[in-house]
């Protein structure tokens, strides 16, 4: 464990000076991740929001909330688990990130995941599940087809399953999301064996 918490404090002390795009310029805290370092569970969403750049810390908004009572429904905690996300700082206006962006922060995501080692990646919305199954080389689809699907992937320390959601923010606007990821994490918490 010690060695796994060396290595987590290396990434985030590279993280406080990174400078490889112009979010890094404009963010007033870089949001790395939290939750149990070696935790079987990484939930991976798109970027930080306001509350997230404000607050330094992941899913702490109105989304967030709706992803603690997700956890909390299913026997999970923050503490049991690890977030994140797939950039570190900030967009404007909380649009998506670019692909020069993604491209840029991902080296980050990539170290933690190697440290992490995981038994299950769930990539949340489209942006999330889009670089996740790139990286692993599965096929593109629409989240309407493959939300709550496990998939089976390698990365560079092993075998893990993707299993794709929507993100907690899409169920604000539709609330009847609300009952399909509950749906899903029920089939992710199954699987995970907790």
């Amino acid at each position: 464990m010690q060695v796994r918490e060396s290595e987590i404090q290396k990434i985030k002390t590279k993280l406080s000076s990174c400078d490889k795009c112009p979010l890094c310029n404009q963010a007033k805290n870089k949001v790395f991740g939290e939750g149990k370092i070696d935790s079987p569970l990484v939930l991976i969403g798109e970027a930080p929001g306001k509350n997230e750049d404000e607050q330094g810390k992941p899913f702490v908004g109105y989304a967030g909330r709706l992803l603690d009572e997700l956890l909390s429904q299913n026997g999970l905690t923050r503490e049991k688990i690890f977030i994140t996300n797939i950039i570190r700082c900030r967009p404007p206006m909380n649009r998506r990130p670019l692909k020069t962006e993604v491209e840029a922060c991902s080296s980050h995501l990539i170290d933690l995941l190697n440290i992490i080692r995981p038994k299950i990646i769930a990539p949340m919305g489209n942006s999330a599940i889009n670089f996740i199954f790139n990286k692993v080389g599965l096929e593109n689809k629409e989240i309407g087809e493959i939300h709550g699907t496990p998939m089976n992937a390698k990365l560079s320390f092993g075998d893990l399953i993707i299993f794709p959601l929507y993100h907690p923010a899409a169920a604000i606007y539709n609330r009847k999301l609300f009952t399909t990821l509950l749906e899903d994490f029920e089939k992710m918490v199954k699987i995970l064996g907790v």
